[in-house]
């Protein structure tokens, strides 16, 4: 083989050949991707051209078409945002609608929270002045029962704090939430039925007897007729009796209603047995109104007079003080609540000293009569 025979087994020339084969793959490798890098960029140039794909690869940015197409779209861009379209108006117009809205709604506001201050205000001002119409009347007052006398300025001090505890205890008296008085309904419908019930009665017999007096025709005198009259009021006043001293004041109206509607004798009574039956039926339904208003009583329904007084208490020295008649009075009855004693002039004291005066009178001219006549 000449000189070109080589040994297998020469180490260094194989390790040459080795790279050598190595660097002419890698050559070969190279230029197929680089032959394959610039089929894609053409394919997907091409896919943008033709409008199916917008993302513009960088290996591309610097194409002459890419460069005009980026050139026109920023050309296009600056005009677009020099125009507004309607609905960019539209919101420019709401957004000042809005502030317009607002503003007024505040000045709104504002006016309602000034006549409101103003209603209050003036609220304040009236209360202020019923309290000083009513300071100034309780000044007045005491006008009336200051004592001027410079040995009673203690005492009208006292008078002066007495008084206006007394008025805080009315006060706080007129305060108070009184509980209204209601009987049972159920009670008050069946006293209702008793009564037209009775009346119905009374009505049924009356027409008997007239219907009998027709037929008999009977006279009856004025005696006898005031003599029913007068037992028939005396039973009634019995019955009033024996209940006035437990019943209220109420009650009393309610009792006496009853009692003129039983006592109610027809000037056409006669006497006879049905005349008597009659009188024992009333009698006998007001003992039956007796007895229901007993058991009212009894339930809690109706209260007693002792009660009614114990609720309705009023201090005596008010009392007195409102029944003053003069001036006079009026300061006796004001020193007797400070110091506890009544300085009064007694009355009889008054009139001995005028009888001794009258009795002095007449014996001095008595005495000056004979001096006349002797002279």
């Amino acid at each position: 083989m000449g000189t070109n025979v080589v040994k297998l087994t020469d180490r260094a020339y194989m390790k040459e050949l080795r790279e050598r084969i190595d660097e002419d793959y890698r050559k070969q490798l190279l230029s197929r991707i680089r032959a394959r890098e610039l089929k894609e960029v053409e394919r997907e140039r091409m896919l943008i051209i033709e409008g199916k794909s917008d993302v513009i690869p960088d290996e591309l940015a610097d194409d002459p078409i890419f460069m005009v197409n980026k050139d026109a779209n920023m050309e296009i861009q600056k005009e677009r945002s020099k125009l507004k379209t309607a609905r960019e108006k539209n919101a420019e117009r709401l957004k000042l609608q809005g502030v317009k809205w607002e503003r007024e709604r505040l000045q709104h506001a504002a006016k309602e929270a000034e006549l409101l201050a103003k209603k209050r205000e003036r609220h304040r001002q009236q209360k202020l002045l019923v309290e000083q119409y009513r300071t100034e009347d309780a000044e007045r007052g005491m006008d009336l029962l200051r004592i001027e006398n410079e040995d009673w300025r203690e005492c009208e001090k006292s008078l002066k704090e007495f008084l206006e505890q007394e008025r805080a205890k009315m006060k706080e008296r007129s305060l108070r939430i009184s509980q209204p008085f209601s009987s049972d309904p159920q009670d008050i419908q069946n006293i209702v039925r008793a009564r037209q019930k009775f009346r119905e009665t009374e009505l049924r017999i009356r027409n008997q007897l007239e219907d009998k007096l027709k037929d008999v025709k009977m006279a009856v005198t004025t005696q006898q007729l005031t003599e029913l009259i007068e037992d028939a009021h005396r039973s009634s006043v019995e019955l009033v009796r024996e209940t006035s001293l437990e019943d209220d004041e109420l009650q009393g109206e309610a009792h006496s209603r009853y009692l003129d509607d039983v006592t109610d004798v027809s000037d056409e009574t006669v006497i006879s047995e049905d005349a008597i039956s009659l009188t024992l039926a009333k009698q006998q339904y007001a003992e039956e109104l007796e007895a229901e208003m007993e058991d009212e009583f009894n339930r809690g329904l109706l209260i007693s007079k002792q009660q009614y007084d114990q609720l309705r208490f009023e201090d005596e020295k008010i009392v007195a003080l409102r029944n003053a008649k003069d001036i006079r009075e009026l300061y006796l009855l004001a020193e007797e609540i400070i110091n506890g004693e009544v300085f009064e002039e007694a009355p009889e004291e008054v009139e001995e000293e005028a009888v001794g005066e009258e009795q002095e009178l007449e014996i001095t001219s008595v005495h000056e009569e004979p001096d006349a006549a002797k002279a």
